[in-house]
């Protein structure tokens, strides 16, 4: 049996609030680019807020941000947080 690397550590977690019918949106998005977050559709409220996790690969936050810069000229999307995981705690 080989050896399986443990999961990075790096993982980013990003916010974001967005209407629920858009996250299926959001979700296809990032599945057409080579599946660059993982998008959760169970929403948490955070600072009062509806938002929805999009959980980024190592390496990859700033392809993420620009994409999601780009489908704020389709649907409205409102704070936008990015947390390393332990962070979030805190948040």
């Amino acid at each position: 049996m080989t050896h399986i690397p443990p999961p990075p550590t790096d993982t980013l977690l990003m916010l974001i609030e967005v209407n629920e019918d858009d996250i299926h949106f959001v979700d296809n998005i990032m599945k057409s680019h080579d599946n660059l977050a993982q998008v959760r559709r169970d929403f948490r409220t955070h600072k009062g807020r509806i938002c929805f996790e999009l959980w980024i690969a190592p390496g990859l936050l700033e392809e993420v941000q620009s994409i999601i810069e780009k489908l704020k000229n389709f649907i409205d999307i409102g704070l936008i947080e990015v947390f390393e995981e332990h962070e979030l705690d805190n948040a």
